[in-house]
């Protein structure tokens, strides 16, 4: 990914305050970015992962940013409108936050993630505080998706977000309503977020197979 890591310097200067995400493609990022030597970088991250690599690697870090320039982020599934699912780091309200605080959000992710529709494989991620999971259970059945909270390998639990509450994949056969299927979701006192990110990417670095690299633009 060494050309899409290059466009992606190319789009950071001297003096921005830069949000990178979660995963693996972000950690790369921030070594190229400490290989770059890009002067008075401040880095933020919705990931505390991310956050303690960046600190590892002697970048500038900040936790809470008023303002951002650009954010980075990878995604599970993308389709051709640019709509996201960033379903499975379970960090999506936080990195909407920073996609929103942001004068530009560019995703960095694979072409093959790319699909007319969103790709059903992936699930809309929800979170819930601990008080609503059952009306919210009840509400997913009744939207026609099979909600199933997410359970940790690591201990005897529930995954939780780093705001405590409960993560709830929903699982479909097909995306297309997912439309309707947010905005009903998020009326639901309790729910604090949802994986769907519409119309937040501004950019996309796609790598295809033989490494070269695909740009789409908002609204292009």
């Amino acid at each position: 990914m060494e050309n899409q890591l290059t466009l992606a310097l190319d789009l950071m200067h001297s003096g921005m305050t830069v949000s990178l995400g979660g995963g693996h493609h972000m950690q790369l990022l921030a070594e190229a970015i400490k290989k770059d030597n890009l002067s008075d970088i401040r880095i933020c991250s919705p990931s505390e992962r991310s956050l303690s690599y960046c600190r590892k690697l002697g970048l500038d870090v900040i936790e809470s940013p008023e303002a951002l320039d650009i954010a980075f982020d990878g995604c599970d599934s993308l389709d051709q409108n640019l709509n996201l699912l960033k379903s499975n780091g379970g960090i999506h309200t936080l990195e909407k936050v920073n996609a929103q605080a942001a004068g530009a959000y560019v995703i960095l992710t694979d072409e093959s993630k790319i699909g007319q529709q969103l790709d059903p494989s992936v699930p809309l991620a929800v979170e819930v505080i601990d008080e609503a999971i059952p009306q919210f259970l009840r509400l997913a059945k009744e939207l026609g998706l099979q909600p199933c909270r997410r359970i940790s390998t690591s201990y005897m639990g529930y995954i939780r977000t780093r705001n405590g509450n409960q993560l709830v994949d929903c699982y479909t056969d097909n995306w297309a309503q997912i439309d309707y299927i947010n905005r009903t979701v998020l009326l639901v006192n309790g729910v604090v977020g949802t994986s769907y990110f519409k119309g937040l990417a501004s950019t996309v670095l796609a790598e295809t197979e033989n490494g070269s690299v695909r740009t789409l633009r908002k609204d292009e």
